[in-house]
């Protein structure tokens, strides 16, 4: 998607933070934090739960709450998996793999990508002992997800092993929370309009989130470019009942 957005021209910028969303009757507006301002007919939120746009959508943040699962999370170097010939003699031949293993309370998802020489595991597993954060930067022992996978259950030694050859036994620990998802995804004059998880959020282990929000941009192109410039706000109303 990155590269076809270069082909049409379109400019992307990276490491910006968003400060605040605003409109006025003709254009919708973006602060960011090195307090330089975008513009546009449209500006569309497309910046996940913790979305700034929701000061001026509807004053209101839909509240988290517990899914009752965690997941740990780990991407590492390939080497340091292959170090193990258990490892390795399960995955060597496996290139581009991805498999998800399910079993009780717990399901596996599991990567290996020769080209860019990592491997990568995500387990969820009932949030039992509260630990684990809705934080993409909150870390744990990734040993702590050998109990989920125990060998008396019948787990295979080549996912146990695969765990402990996680780099400085370290992954990433993320509680999986719930949002209700919003009713109103547009500004009052419609300068401003959510999609993806900003409106209508999935938990990110769905495997949901981007697909969604991807329809949401076909959705929102379609009704902008049948309601026209001077209907603006028709147009964003239009999708957000059809979606």
């Amino acid at each position: 998607m990155f590269e076809y957005a270069k082909e049409l021209g379109i400019p992307i910028t990276f490491s910006q933070q968003v400060i605040r969303y605003f409109e006025d009757e003709d254009k919708g507006f973006v602060e960011l934090s090195d307090g330089s301002i975008l513009s546009g007919d449209v500006v569309v939120a497309a910046d996940g739960v913790g979305s700034k746009s929701h000061a001026l959508v509807s004053n209101v943040q839909s509240s988290p709450i517990s899914s009752g699962y965690a997941m740990f999370r780990a991407t590492y170097p390939l080497e340091d998996a292959m170090a193990d010939p258990c490892v390795a003699a399960h995955w060597k031949d496996k290139v581009e793999h991805l498999s998800v293993i399910i079993g009780p309370d717990v399901h596996i998802v599991i990567g290996k990508n020769d080209a860019r020489k990592t491997m990568c595991w995500l387990l969820t597993h009932k949030d039992t002992d509260s630990t684990s954060q809705e934080s993409w930067s909150k870390t744990t022992k990734a040993s702590n997800a050998l109990k989920f996978v125990p060998k008396e259950l019948g787990w295979a030694e080549y996912l146990r092993a695969l765990i402990k050859t996680t780099t400085d036994d370290e992954c990433i620990d993320w509680r999986l929370m719930w949002r209700d998802p919003q009713p109103m995804w547009h500004s009052p004059k419609g300068r401003v309009v959510q999609i993806g998880d900003s409106c209508h959020p999935f938990l990110p282990t769905s495997g949901s989130g981007a697909v969604m929000a991807m329809e949401d941009a076909y959705s929102l192109a379609a009704c902008l470019q049948l309601a026209g410039k001077e209907r603006i706000l028709l147009g964003v109303q239009v999708h957000n009942k059809l979606r």
